[in-house]
């Protein structure tokens, strides 16, 4: 059921603004509950209805996401920062504020990027990819964060599994355009996938941050960072390198150089990083 705030008489067909929030929604048809609460100034201007009953078409609630990506995708957003992580870091909730206040953003914007495209429905690929960034945002909007993250986390879990084949589904877009891609568009495509790719970089952050952070929060850590590393070593990470390689080099060619990894700073050389 959706609170809904009563208009005057002759309003009372128009349509909720295009950002108005909605609750989980069943499939068809719905119902949504009207309540009476305004302001004061205005009580004597309206009906007294106690609640009311009306239903909204699966049509209609479609017109009302339209309209919501519309609105998200002229928002102003930033890609994520380090910062941005480790504030996520301090509460499960706060985390999922951050997912959901800036993933339809971004969500919201690639869906208008992939309408930009000529002849975007007729390709397969373009329309598998805007369906599922469209279901994502739908299934972001239309879900409350209650008191238990539970479902909330569900939903960021799908839409992560939904996205993971973004990236081989535009891999099939440039094959077939790669005449375009190469050719007199080249620079318009390169612009396109740099603003793509780094909107899904910053919400493939993130999700990860959130769903490492419940991870953490389940396993009874209490150091919580999510996927930042606050004592990222170089040294270590440079002798782990070199033991590769060293293991690579007997292997394929029967022999194993020596590397030395040497260290010139007294202090600490440990540094937070995102992998």
């Amino acid at each position: 059921r959706v609170p809904v705030t009563r208009c005057r008489p002759f309003l009372r067909c128009q349509p909720p603004p295009c950002c108005w929030s909605v609750p989980p929604l069943p499939s068809g048809s719905v119902r949504a509950a009207a309540s009476t609460a305004v302001p004061a100034a205005d009580a004597s201007d309206l009906e007294s209805v106690s609640v009311a009953s009306l239903p909204v078409s699966e049509r209609r609630l479609q017109e009302f996401l339209e309209a919501e990506v519309t609105h998200f995708a002229a928002m102003k957003r930033r890609p994520a920062t380090l910062e941005d992580l480790l504030h996520a870091a301090a509460s499960p909730r706060r985390a999922a504020a951050q997912v959901r206040q800036e993933l339809p953003k971004h969500f919201a914007a690639r869906l208008r990027q992939i309408e930009e495209l000529p002849g975007w429905k007729q390709d397969a690929s373009l329309s598998d990819l805007h369906a599922r960034y469209r279901q994502s945002f739908q299934e972001l909007r239309m879900t409350e964060m209650e008191d238990d993250l539970a479902h909330f986390t569900a939903v960021v879990r799908r839409l992560k599994q939904r996205q993971r084949k973004a990236l081989s589904l535009i891999g099939e877009v440039l094959n077939r355009r790669r005449e375009s891609v190469h050719g007199a568009d080249k620079d318009f495509w390169m612009e396109w996938l740099n603003k793509f790719l780094q909107s899904r970089i910053c919400t493939e952050m993130l999700t990860s941050q959130y769903i490492e952070i419940i991870s953490q929060m389940e396993a009874g850590r209490t150091a919580i960072t999510g996927i930042v590393d606050p004592e990222c070593d170089p040294a270590t990470i440079c002798r782990n390198a070199a033991e590769a390689a060293r293991t690579l080099c007997q292997t394929h060619m029967c022999f194993s150089p020596t590397v030395e990894i040497e260290v010139r700073t007294k202090r600490s050389h440990a540094f937070s990083y995102i992998p």
